[in-house]
């Protein structure tokens, strides 16, 4: 049809010549960000529950690479679904190997719906613990992702962001549902970039409004790090660039700043 499409999916598979993607996560970047933090607390024996979805495989074939890489050691995998019959087993099965640390690489409904947080609680377990970006599940409720350390999107140093958010209490009288998160910065920068595409575009038309998203160049983002920027080019749609993913943690209750990738070479 020639109509392009903005999207925010994580998966290398969506890729063409009018797919552009603001992604919502990496499923390769989110794996690198994750072993690079497991390294950087010291932990070199993990746990991994890993699930049968859409990604959970693209997620797990990625993270054993980085593993590999920053020699970490996969000490037990559990492979789950996305309703497994009994989950503490599954955790309780993880727990007798003694890992450094507990990983979860899956879509992230094994914690949107609240069975993570209440196997880890009928286990009385509460090992260091990170997931990909499944983490941004926490709009379902923070309390589901108590003491999980996540790859998120949201930086509250970002002047972009602090800025939306003030225009949007302005305008609106309060603050974005579960302010603060990602997911309303995420979405104001998916209607700048389509703003921004149309008024490069040299005509109006598909083609014409993929011609003129292929033109952004340095476009500051509220997404991300304070030096995320957005970009594009023929053949190169995939958007953000920069600190576009980062780290965060839920800690009672709140959503916290964990910190940005640090270089390891």
């Amino acid at each position: 049809m020639q109509v392009p499409l903005i999207s925010w999916a994580g998966t290398e598979r969506l890729a063409g010549d009018y797919c552009f993607r603001l992604g919502n996560g990496d499923c390769g970047g989110d794996a690198a960000l994750v072993v690079s933090w497991l390294v950087k607390q010291g932990h070199s024996r993990i746990a991994v529950l890993s699930e049968i979805s859409p990604n959970g495989e693209e997620y797990f074939r990625y993270f054993r690479t980085e593993c590999r890489r920053r020699g970490v050691s996969i000490a037990a995998v559990e492979s789950v679904s996305q309703s497994p019959e009994n989950l503490a087993e599954n955790l309780d099965n993880l727990r007798q190997v003694n890992a450094d640390a507990l990983v979860y690489m899956g879509y992230g409904m094994l914690a949107a719906k609240g069975l993570l947080r209440r196997a880890l609680d009928q286990l009385q377990w509460d090992p260091p613990r990170i997931m990909s970006t499944a983490f941004m599940w926490y709009l379902m409720g923070f309390d589901l992702f108590e003491g999980w350390v996540g790859i998120d999107q949201f930086d509250p140093q970002n002047k972009l962001a602090q800025e939306f958010h003030e225009r949007f209490v302005a305008k609106h009288g309060a603050s974005p549902p579960m302010w603060p998160n990602a997911i309303p910065v995420l979405a104001y920068d998916t209607a700048r970039v389509l703003t921004e595409g149309l008024f490069r575009a040299p005509i109006l038309s598909g083609p014409g409004l993929n011609t003129g998203l292929e033109s952004i160049r340095f476009m500051p983002s509220a997404t991300g790090g304070v030096h995320t920027h957005i970009a594009c080019a023929p053949h190169e749609h995939g958007m953000f660039r920069g600190d576009w993913l980062l780290y965060g943690r839920v800690t009672n209750g709140k959503l916290e700043f964990e910190g940005l990738f640090e270089p390891w070479e």
